[in-house]
Order: structure tokens, then sequence, then C-alpha cells
């Protein structure tokens, strides 16, 4: 970053923070591509438990249960339902998603989809 400044008799110093483009470098650039890719795998992380927690709520609706019910049924806290019927989608792992389904008889199919072309993805050294 290069820093600018400028003054003017009738105004205070003013600064402006102006970046620097240069080349990056291998290991700069593999960790751009890592952070990417991680970046992708979390919000591909992010999608399968929004999935599973819309599925729990709409089988908590098809059953008309309160809240208190559906504690009952998955065999958790009226303050851990909570947080499921408010979508608080940070406090719950895809494996604690899947026992609860599982609870209740609901099975989970796993489909496995390759990227599309226009994805670049570095193998993992």
């Amino acid at each position: 970053m290069v820093l600018l400044q400028s003054s003017n008799f009738r105004s205070s110093v003013q600064t402006a923070t102006v970046p620097t483009y240069n080349r990056l470098t291998s290991s700069e650039t593999e960790t751009a591509h890592e952070a990417e890719a991680a970046q992708a795998a979390e919000a591909e992380g992010l999608r399968v438990r929004t999935e599973l927690m819309l599925s729990l709520q709409r089988y908590i609706d098809r059953q008309q249960w309160g809240a208190a019910e559906a504690a009952h049924a998955f065999r958790l806290s009226s303050p851990r339902m909570q947080n499921l019927l408010s979508g608080e989608i940070s406090r719950f792992s895809i494996e604690d998603l899947i026992q609860m389904l599982a609870r209740v008889g609901l099975t989970v199919e796993v489909a496995v989809h390759a990227l599309p072309a226009t994805a670049s993805v570095t193998p993992w050294r």
C-alpha cells in the first residue's frame, strides 16, 4: 500500500490509502487458491446444513407439533428446539441434524456430483 498525502492552505492535511498491485508469487497464488477452496467447502457445508434444517422444520410443520412436542420427539431441550425452529443454523452440525432426522425415522440420501467445468480446484498436497 502507498500512502498519499496532500495539503491545502484552507484545509488540514488529507490522507488516502491506495493499494499497490504486484504480481503474486507462486506461494501466494497457492494460498489464494487454498483460501478459495476452503471458502467453497464452507459454503457447501452451509448448503447441506440448510437443507437438513429445512427438512426438520417442514417435518415438524407437517406433524403440526408445537415446540414442546417437537423437543420431546427429537429428545432435545426446549432451548435447543427453539434454536432449530428459529433457524440458528450455526448451532448445529451436519451430524446433529442427521441424528435428529433419524430419531423420527427419516433417512438422508447422499448424492455426489462433479463441479461445473468452469470451477478450478487445486488438488490437496
